[in-house]
């Protein structure tokens, strides 16, 4: 029993030792794989950033008034540059900022040696009127595209709506948020509304926000408040009940209390009516004009041009030039163009010088 004793001890001594041996062995594998593994990993990398995934193709996919040339100058991505290493978010940036007209671009790695470049058009949204005079046409995203002197024709006019240090290329960054946000609120509510075309639109007032329809009516909305049901009452005045050529004035500001809006035409812009009848316009009725009823042109009506009626005129009914009339030219009765009436011409009556007394 005793013997057994230290035999078995020793056979758990060489077994825990094995165990522990093993242990060690498999975590130096671990190890050596690990490390084998970052090493592969690494020079990977180096390879991919030095040597392979070299630029040799940029496409440009372009939409825009700018030429291809610009857009790749703007981008400042070139051929031979390392793919991963290109900066395609700050060329994005750069193009959008460099050349303002433009929309969506999108500037995409292609791999494995391709980068693709998207550039859309910018459409003028509206032209800001400025407290200098100035005009700045912005695009739907809020992006100044261009400062202007006067405002392009058919771009929507917005007075009230101020910008500060405006940069063509950047977003708008407005002087009052507030101002901004009713803005463009009411824009939304009239674009999803379908009421157009507006002319231009007044926010100076958020109490009494005014926009001009087709030139011609003039839409008081009142305050921001209730805008969507205010923009479908004036789009139903409108469509329904107002002319295609009438001018006024329509007041939705107290639409949310009345549950009405008020209409008011101007005087000289009420529906176009046949105009009363007037003797200078009226070719049936104006003397001057009818040949029947016009007493200056009718031969038989007017006195000066009728021979029969014209005393002046009328050789039977005029003294003066009637032969038969006339006592001077007459040879009866003239006594002294008569031969046997005159007695100075009279041999047998005048006494002559041989008679007896």
């Amino acid at each position: 029993m005793q013997q057994q004793r230290p035999q078995k001890a020793r056979a758990v001594r060489q077994r825990r030792g094995a165990t522990q041996r093993a242990r060690r062995r498999r975590r130096m594998l671990i190890i050596f794989y690990l490390l084998l593994f970052l090493f592969l990993v690494v020079a990977a990398i180096s390879l991919s950033l030095t040597v392979l995934f070299r630029i040799s193709r940029i496409e440009v996919r372009n939409e825009s008034i700018y030429t291809q040339e610009e857009i790749l100058q703007a981008c400042a991505i070139s051929e031979g540059e390392n793919l991963f290493l290109a900066d395609v978010d700050g060329a994005r940036g750069r193009i959008e900022t460099q050349l303002p007209y433009t929309a969506q671009v999108t500037v995409e790695r292609d791999f494995p040696s391709g980068i693709t470049v998207t550039v859309g058009q910018a459409t003028v949204s509206a032209a800001l009127i400025q407290k200098d005079g100035t005009v700045l046409l912005i695009g739907a995203d809020h992006k100044i595209l261009e400062q202007v002197s006067a405002v392009p024709p058919g771009v929507l006019q917005v007075s009230g709506l101020q910008v500060q240090d405006p940069t063509p290329g950047y977003r708008a960054r407005w002087e009052d948020e507030e101002t901004a946000s009713v803005f463009f609120a009411l824009q939304q509510e009239m674009q999803e509304g379908e009421l157009s075309p507006i002319t231009s639109m007044d926010v100076g007032d958020l109490y009494r926000l005014t926009v001009v329809y087709d030139s011609r009516i003039t839409v008081n909305f009142g305050g921001p408040d209730d805008l969507q049901m205010k923009v479908a009452a004036v789009k139903k005045i409108l469509t329904r009940e107002i002319g295609g050529e009438e001018r006024g004035t329509l007041d939705a500001s107290l639409t949310r209390d009345s549950k009405r809006v008020y209409f008011k035409p101007e005087e000289s812009s009420s529906p176009q009516k046949d105009p009363p009848d007037e003797p200078s316009s009226d070719p049936e009725s104006e003397p001057s004009s009818d040949p029947e009823s016009e007493p200056s042109s009718d031969p038989e009506s007017e006195p000066s041009s009728d021979p029969e009626s014209e005393p002046s005129s009328d050789p039977e009914s005029e003294p003066s030039s009637d032969p038969e009339s006339e006592p001077s030219p007459d040879p009866e009765s003239e006594p002294s163009s008569d031969p046997e009436s005159e007695p100075s011409s009279d041999p047998e009556s005048e006494p002559s010088s041989g008679d007896e007394p």
